[in-house]
Formats: structure tokens, sequence, C-alpha cells
């Protein structure tokens, strides 16, 4: 319809439903880094206290608690470590350190020029997205509105009178 095709592939299901900005070129935009890459510390999988030898831990309920605690913080210290997060090419923390140290760097220039570049894309996007929400919605009112015209059937006719108290219940009236 007007040079757009209508529907929804299978690429586009697995566009939405696993990387919506895919679109983008998201690989040029956004990396990943590690805990060690961010120039952070490694999670410890300790507790930062020690309450094994209070009176009140003694008991198997207080026990069972700091187990499940040990383990929980075993948990998230993995996790943690081994995840890695998502962050903007040209903004990652160190660079915006060095960024705020030298306000006149190539690197934030750059970074600008990048961000640039992402909101070029992101209205591109949007742009082709709204004239296919245009186009498409117009032509699904068409669709829904299209009642067949009738034939000089008998029958046909009495299918006809049928839609028109069907569509004027639906209707309200």
């Amino acid at each position: 319809v007007k040079g757009i095709e209508i529907g929804t592939s299978t690429s586009d299901v697995d566009v939405f439903g696993r990387i919506p900005l895919s679109p983008l070129g998201l690989d040029s935009f956004v990396a990943q880094q590690t805990r060690l890459e961010e120039g952070l510390d490694k999670v410890s999988d300790k507790l930062p206290f020690d309450l094994k030898g209070h009176p009140s831990s003694r008991s198997h309920i207080a026990s069972s608690m700091l187990r499940r605690l040990d383990d929980d913080a075993k948990e998230y210290a993995e996790q943690a470590n081994s995840g890695v997060t998502m962050k903007m090419v040209r903004l990652f923390d160190t660079q915006l350190k060095d960024y705020v140290q030298d306000t006149a760097c190539k690197g934030l220039t750059d970074a600008v020029a990048k961000m640039h570049d992402v909101i070029k894309s992101m209205k591109k996007m949007t742009d082709e997205d709204n004239t296919y929400v245009e186009v498409a919605s117009d032509n699904l009112l068409a669709v829904a509105n299209k009642v067949p015209a009738a034939t000089s059937g008998a029958g046909d006719e009495k299918e006809m009178a049928g839609l028109r108290h069907h569509l004027a219940r639906t209707g309200g009236r």
C-alpha cells in the first residue's frame, strides 16, 4: 500500500521480541563492558559482617538464615563478577572522566558527534515507523469497514440484513 509492505515478517517479530532497536545498528553505538574493563573491583563473595560468634546465631533458624545469606552473597558475587553492562560507545566511565578533565579533547568532540549520529538514526527510524503506522492504519480501517456488496439472490439480502443488524448492535444502536 503506497509503496509500503503492510504486515509483520518473521524478522520483524524477532526484532520486536529480542532487540527492538537493532535496526539502528546498535553495534556501532553500544558495547559491553565487564567490571574489570570498567575499572571496578571484583564483588566480594563474603558478607561484610560475621555474626557466627553472636549468642543469638546458635539457634537452628538463625544458623539457617546465616547460611542463606552466605549463599546469596556468593551467588550475587558470581553474577556481578561474570556479568557485563551495556554502555554507549565513547561514553565509558573512564572516557567521561577524561572529558571532564579536558573539555577541549578530541574524544569529547567524537563522543558528541556519535550522539548526533544516534539521534539522527533514531529520528529516521521514528519517521519510518510513523509513516508505516499511518499507512497501515488507513489500510486497516478500509479493510475493517468493507462490507461485501449484496448480489441479487434472496439469501444474500438476508445475509446483508443480518450483517447490518450485527453491526448496529455492536455499534450500540
